[in-house]
Parts: structure tokens; sequence; C-alpha cells
């Protein structure tokens, strides 16, 4: 079976890119793979990849209509994030739709995966301006409808996201709920001996992050347990390089007025997967203190998840649907410098916790390995065919 998948791909620096990459690897060993991506495109692995269109152009829909077609595949998977196609979301959009409603012409069977959903009740809280979220609220419907009329079958990555779409009036047959994939622990390093105790945040930095709440935590943490350090690891998106340096510039610039110079490391750029290893194994709490409100899957913590480490998150969405709080996390509110302050302390002085919360963390990510996931997917393919 051949399949045609439309995604960003590597070295774009986006969620779905990074998805797309791992996921495909393991579904090329099923089944004929060609990446339709976008000019920047230029990973090529196991797998063929074809620069088929280019983002922020007017013509995009009609040349990769134009190349799926050349391609003749039996299965085209969408993989849809709210800027795939241009750094507007409202042009990205419409220029998803209308490629969706060209493919409806054609036998190819459409498969659409949805790395994140705007429930009606939340747009609010999304957008955080009451006007806004109250205009979006007609197109976010047409949005969702035509999806489903457009593809055979929509996947998202929890259960939350899968009532999302059902409030919106989806057909739950026409919903299939896989999870983000996960990467497994390799244990290419050796865990380093030392004195210290590591706190590691991994992913995209952004304000969305919440990072300055953690370093306000760490002060906190340090006036205590002087052994403990942290470190911030990671870049800004591709469509957010501007505002998302500008960030990190602050981000210094909080570590050296709360004197956390000696506690606090930032590095600054997208690592390898042999630098991210590293990191995990002499990392000891991984923490992820999100504020955003968006019904997502995490890519960072699906990275982490075998490891064996203990997770500390926030109360937003992404986790919420996902975690189980003092089972396999344990969860803080957004923005609560005192709370994620406790929960730090508290793992760096209660071993057994730490490796409870690991452990659990780890069982869940053995039935979300990359090969896994993608047999649910090549299923959905036969059956959509």
């Amino acid at each position: 079976m051949k399949v045609a998948a439309v995604t960003l791909y590597p070295d774009k620096k986006a969620g779905s890119a990074l998805y797309s990459h791992k996921l495909y690897a393991e579904i090329a060993k099923y089944c004929t793979v060609v990446i339709l991506s976008d000019s920047e495109a230029n990973q090529k692995d196991n797998v063929k990849v074809v620069n088929a269109w280019r983002r922020k152009s007017l013509l995009m829909p009609f040349q990769l209509f134009k190349y799926t077609l050349k391609q003749k595949p039996r299965i085209c998977h969408f993989q849809i994030e709210y800027r795939t196609f241009n750094d507007s979301v409202a042009i990205s959009t419409i220029e998803n739709l209308l490629l969706l409603l060209l493919m409806r012409i054609t036998s190819i069977g459409i498969l659409v995966t949805l790395h994140g959903v705007i429930p009606l009740t939340k747009t609010e809280k999304v957008f955080e301006r009451k006007a806004i979220a109250v205009l979006c609220n007609l197109p976010l419907r047409i949005f969702y409808k035509t999806l489903e009329f457009s593809s055979k079958k929509i996947i998202v990555h929890t259960n939350l996201m899968e009532n999302i779409l059902q409030a919106y009036g989806l057909n739950s047959n026409k919903i299939a709920v896989i999870p983000h994939g996960v990467d497994r622990a390799r244990q290419l390093y050796g865990a380093d001996k030392k004195e210290s105790l590591t706190v590691l945040f991994h992913g995209f930095v952004r304000p969305s992050k919440g990072l300055e709440w953690l370093i306000n935590a760490m002060r906190n943490v340090a006036e205590l347990h002087p052994r403990v350090k942290l470190v911030i690891a990671g870049e800004t998106p591709h469509q957010e390089r501007g505002k998302g340096h500008f960030y990190i510039s602050q981000l210094r610039s909080k570590i050296r007025c709360l004197q956390l110079e000696n506690h606090v490391k930032v590095i600054k750029k997208f690592l390898n997967e042999n630098e991210l290893e590293k990191l995990i194994l002499e990392g000891d709490i991984l923490v992820l203190p999100y504020i955003d409100n968006f019904f997502e899957a995490s890519g960072a913590l699906a990275r982490v998840m075998d490891y064996g480490k203990p997770l500390i998150c926030t109360k937003i969405p992404r986790f919420l649907g996902d975690l189980r709080n003092g089972e396999d996390c344990i969860m803080v509110s957004p923005r609560d410098t005192q709370r994620l302050a406790e929960a730090v302390r508290e793992l760096v002085q209660n071993e057994t916790l730490r490796k409870k919360i690991g452990e659990n963390l780890k069982e869940k990510a053995s039935g979300r390995y990359w090969d896994i996931i993608a047999k649910q997917y090549v299923q959905l393919y036969e059956e959509n065919a």
C-alpha cells in the first residue's frame, strides 16, 4: 500500500515535523511512504521526501493537490497543527480546508491527525480575549465539520480531545484515539556519579512553557537544597523565532537578578538525539511547568516517559487528559511558584516517591512505543483505503 503523508518534516523545528519523522520511519516498514512536505524539508532517512509545496504561498493547495495525484497513493495522511501551511493560523486553516475539499473529489482515502483541538467552552481562555473567542466560534464549527466531511477518519491523541470533537457534533465512528508515540530509552550513556540532583526541562522554549515560574521556584529550592541544579534545554519553534529569542533573554536576565547563575543553566539549542539522551539520563526530576490551555499532547513528555524519571507538570488540558496526579506525575497549578517549589523539594527529599512515579510513567510508556503506534495507523490505513 502506498501512503502519501502531508506534513512538516525536519529540519523544520515544529512538533508535527518531529512526530512525523519518528512515525513514518516505523510505518515505512509496512507501507510505501512518500512525505509531501514544504520546500525546507531535507531529512531523508528510509522514506521518500518530496518538496511539494512552499509555506506562505497562495498556490499551495493547488500545488500540493497536483503532487498528491501524481504519487497515486491509496491513503493520504494529513498531519495538522495550527500553523502547518502558514504562520497565520487563519490563512493556514483556510488553505488546509481548501486542500481537503479538493481531495474529497478523488478516490484516495483521507486520514487526518489533529495535534490540537479547541473546545467552544474554552476559546476565551485559549485566545485570552473575549471578542476574538466569540468571532472564532462559528469558524471553528465549520472547520471541524469540514474535516469530518472531507476525511474518512480523524485521529486525536487523547480521549479528552475526542470528547471535544464529539461536542462539535462529529460522529464518534469518524474519530480514532491513538496516543502520541513514545521514544524507547536507549541507555547509550551511563549516568555520571555526582553530588548534585538535576531538575530538567526540555523542549520548545516559549512563554507558554511557564519557565519564569520554574526559575522563581528554584530560588526557594536552592535555599534549602543548594545541591539541586536546574537545566533548561531547548530552542524556539520556527514560527516564533523573534519573540522566542526575546523570551530566552528575559529568562537569562531573571536568573542573573535572582543570583541563580550557579543553580540554573540554559542550553539554547535544538539538541540532537544523543545530546538529549545524555541530558535525560543525567537528570533526576523532570519538570514541565506549562501555563497554556491548549488541548494537545506533549511531545516533550513522550520523549522522556520511558526513562523511569519522576515528573512534575501543571494542571492543564494536555496533561490532565493523559496523566494521573500522584501516580505517574505530581501536578501543580500553573503559575504557582510556591507549590512548584514544594513539589521539587518533596521529590528531592523522597527517593521512594521519585522511584514510584518514574516507574509508573515508564509503565504507561510501554504501550506507546513508536512501533506500536505505527501498527495502529497501518490498521486504519487498511480499513480506509
